[in-house]
């Protein structure tokens, strides 16, 4: 499970890592102009660290990409290696293998040091991030909780309005307290508006209707319930810093689209938006918490700045313009996510034919690994003989003399044809080679490889010799069978009945 889970995470960074390196210039161009574009694609960078690594369409950009030969020219080896490991090979990031002491061990793929270290750093850390986010939301928590019911009646004029104007049906409080100094919202279903005393007895009645109209925004977009998607990735993925940056990025362009939605229905001009702007700087009611739990109006001064520039000089957006722009960065979003390479077969004109597919995949001819032997375990559920614990067993492991050839079960290319090997530790020297329809098949323990990477293999061709190399009490072959990534029962795919128990 952990090696899943850093894989997940791995192969994720790096391709948000890509989206952020086309993100960043596109948002610089656009900060101004196009606030609903800086926050679309910030978001799609974001979304990309959730979803499934393996996830590909073949009218995607790493399809088009791939089927012109230009994602490896473009990014290298490296990332498509990686991917290769990732996909073929995510059952191996654990390099331990735990084994029994009968005749021929059992291979139980145990994590290695470093999996484990990183493991408890990240926890550490997220346990550390997950402590901040609820100190500042119980913070804001006990704010509200503390503030008094506000009773002045033009405030709640106010809110009433602005209510009925952007169609929010959901009940919206108004409290009122000296205990923060930047007005804020929390909640979705029952949203509460946080005012500052001083922003009452100091602030025109035009600031604070701009303040009510931008925090009502706030609500008619649930922009609360995002927030707490925002903060869901950043526990995550807390260690990387595009994800600090991607979230500042969206949160300034939440800002700005509170904003234009605002000054979209009229009735304030952008003059006096802008000048309610000046107003909450002057009256010193800036600045919010790191950890944002809740949804505030006074944002840091440069934010100020960046919002009053583009209220006074950019273009109001139309609920028609809003939509056509959702569209499109929808659009973009579905063209670049999928950015894993696609397996052949699985896709195919028309949609994914499920039928054909697991057609193909019964017929897939496999013939025995090895003539003759014994099978001493099988794959399952086994008892880990030094931990004590059922742990699961990803091959069957065949018993046998040493020195017994070694046979391809399907033809196929080598992935790894590995002959270094640590004393009584991992696989020893073993094979993985991948065959068609996504299935990899895997011969652990050897004491000779007979073939090398690369190399194109016949089904039956002698690839290696029996050994008991690496963590193995005895001479046997440890093979696996990997579908799509998965391990499965060989038993399923080879004819073992000859085979004595």
């Amino acid at each position: 499970m952990i090696e899943i889970i850093i894989r997940f995470m791995g192969l994720n960074l790096i391709y948000s890592g890509l989206l952020f390196a086309v993100a960043l210039p596109v948002s610089v161009l656009l900060k101004k102009q196009k606030p609903i574009w800086r926050y679309g694609i910030w978001s799609l960078v974001m979304l990309r660290l959730l979803l499934p690594p393996d996830l590909n369409a073949p009218s995607s950009v790493r399809a088009v990409l791939d089927k012109a030969d230009l994602f490896s020219n473009l990014w290298g080896t490296a990332l498509t290696e990686s991917e290769s490991a990732g996909n073929m090979d995510a059952r191996f990031l654990a390099a331990g293998e735990v084994q029994t002491g009968n005749s021929a061990g059992l291979d139980f793929q145990q994590p290695d040091t470093w999996v484990l270290t990183l493991a408890f750093f990240w926890v550490c850390g997220a346990t550390l991030m997950l402590c901040l986010l609820l100190f500042g939301r119980r913070k804001f928590t006990l704010i509200l909780k503390n503030a008094q019911p506000l009773a002045d009646s033009q405030v709640v004029e106010y809110v009433n309005k602005w209510r009925q104007l952007v169609r929010v049906s959901r009940p919206v409080s108004v409290v009122v307290s000296s205990g923060y100094l930047t007005p804020f919202t929390s909640g979705v279903l029952k949203p509460a508006i946080f005012i500052p005393k001083t922003l009452l007895t100091h602030a025109s009645q035009r600031t604070i209707e701009t303040v009510i109209a931008h925090e009502i925004a706030h609500i008619k977009r649930l922009d609360a319930l995002w927030l707490v998607l925002q903060n869901i990735v950043q526990l995550l993925y807390y260690f990387n810093p595009l994800v600090w940056f991607a979230n500042s990025e969206i949160n300034a362009a939440r800002e700005q689209l509170c904003d234009n939605f605002v000054l979209t229905t009229g009735e304030i001009s952008s003059e006096c938006y802008a000048q309610g702007l000046l107003d909450v700087v002057n009256l010193k009611l800036v600045g919010i918490p790191a950890y944002q739990p809740g949804l505030a109006f006074g944002s840091r001064k440069n934010q100020i700045r960046e919002r009053i520039t583009t209220i006074t000089g950019g273009k109001k957006m139309s609920r028609k313009s809003r939509i056509m722009n959702l569209v499109a960065l929808l659009s973009i979003g579905v063209f670049v996510l999928p950015m894993a390479k696609s397996q052949p077969g699985v896709w195919q004109k028309g949609g994914v034919s499920e039928s054909g597919q697991t057609q193909k995949k019964n017929k897939m001819p496999f013939v025995l690994p090895i003539k003759a032997g014994r099978i001493s375990s099988s794959f399952g559920l086994q008892v880990d003989p030094f931990s004590k614990k059922e742990v699961h067993h990803n091959g069957v492991d065949i018993a046998a003399k040493g020195g017994t050839q070694v046979y391809a079960a399907a033809a196929g290319q080598v992935l790894k044809a590995v002959t270094e090997y640590k004393l009584n530790r991992g696989r020893g020297r073993y094979i993985q080679i991948e065959h068609a329809n996504g299935f990899v098949t895997v011969y652990n323990h050897l004491s000779v490889v007979k073939i090398q990477e690369g190399e194109q293999v016949k089904a039956g061709q002698i690839i290696g010799l029996v050994g008991s190399t690496g963590r193995s009490t005895g001479a046997h072959l440890h093979f696996e069978v990997m579908n799509d990534g998965a391990n499965e029962d060989p038993a399923k795919r080879v004819d073992f009945s000859g085979f004595g128990k």
